[in-house]
């Protein structure tokens, strides 16, 4: 009779506590936002995705691929690049007050995708990603894309 109810206080504790756990594990995650122009789409539409920064300090993008998409699968979700790399480039500075945007035309798929950006945090000014001695980073996702499938002629 007491497991049950030290098992409810427990849950509880941890359902509030969950908030708090998010702003100290990224005091900043209010301050980053992801957004898309389309929630809903078919394959060959043109989505715009914009990283708002709306914090007080600069954040750092990654340099060749600022944005990846990920598809759900029945297993979870699968992560794909937008672009194929052959060197990192330079982090992209997103600073305080501002926005990165950037196009994706949805490919041949049906299902579901969303975007997300690794943001970084901390990070010494003008280098590639993995040598500006970053602080921190944090993924941010997007809303879902719904993709429709296209529809075949009769």
């Amino acid at each position: 009779m007491k497991y049950p109810l030290f098992l409810m206080a427990l849950t509880a504790l941890l359902i509030a506590g969950c908030d708090w756990i998010d702003e100290v594990i990224d005091p900043e995650k209010g301050l980053v936002e992801m957004t898309v122009s389309k929630l809903k789409a078919a394959p060959g539409d043109e989505i715009t995705i914009t990283l708002f920064n709306r914090g007080e300090k600069t954040v750092y993008l990654e340099g060749c691929n600022q944005f990846y998409y990920s598809t759900k699968s029945d297993t979870g979700w699968v992560d794909h690049t937008m672009v194929v790399c052959v060197w990192e480039g330079y982090e992209v500075p997103v600073p305080a007050g501002s926005a990165h945007t950037q196009k994706f035309v949805v490919p041949m798929m049906a299902g579901t995708l969303r975007f997300y950006a690794p943001v970084y945090r901390g990070c010494k000014p003008d280098l590639p990603i993995s040598q500006a001695e970053c602080v921190t980073m944090h993924r941010y996702y997007s809303p879902d894309v719904v993709v429709y499938p296209p529809r075949v002629p009769r």
